[in-house]
């Protein structure tokens, strides 16, 4: 019998699940309590966590229905379109859960800038880093 994959994939995912929403309660408490001002980017990476946490358990799912075991070790093989279903599914959000979160930070650098042609450049990131992400994930999916 070959190991499995699939507690590897569920320890990762719902490690890189919680730290940032340790990350992100810290800089929402700062906020609330230093300068009482939420704004776009504060709305956007809570959006982004939100999502992030579906794909975490969409992909915990698929996990569950036999994702990440070997064909071979694998008890009751007709689980597995299931568990693919929600890989799938999982997809969706982590789609839009990675550009949210980089679109959050470019928000709160448009925040800091003064100058035109920076903000400029931040709104032509913002809008590359979504198309290119979500251009490279349909490929990598599809692949």
């Amino acid at each position: 019998m070959a190991d499995s994959n699939g507690p590897k994939i569920i320890i990762t995912l719902w490690i890189l699940t919680i730290l940032p929403l340790i990350s992100m309660l810290l800089r929402l408490y700062c906020k609330a309590r230093y300068s009482k001002l939420f704004w776009w980017d504060d709305t956007l990476l809570a959006i982004a966590w939100i999502l992030s946490l579906n794909y975490t358990v969409f992909l915990q799912l698929s996990v569950y229905y036999g994702i990440g075991q070997h064909l071979k070790d694998n008890q009751d093989k007709t689980l597995l379109p299931t568990g693919v279903r929600y890989m799938y599914i999982g997809e969706i959000f982590g789609l839009f859960s990675v550009p949210l979160s980089k679109a959050s930070f470019c928000v709160t650098l448009l925040r800091l800038t003064v100058v035109p042609w920076q903000e400029r450049l931040l709104w032509f990131i913002i809008i590359i880093k979504i198309q290119l992400t979500f251009y490279g994930t349909v490929v990598i999916t599809l692949v």
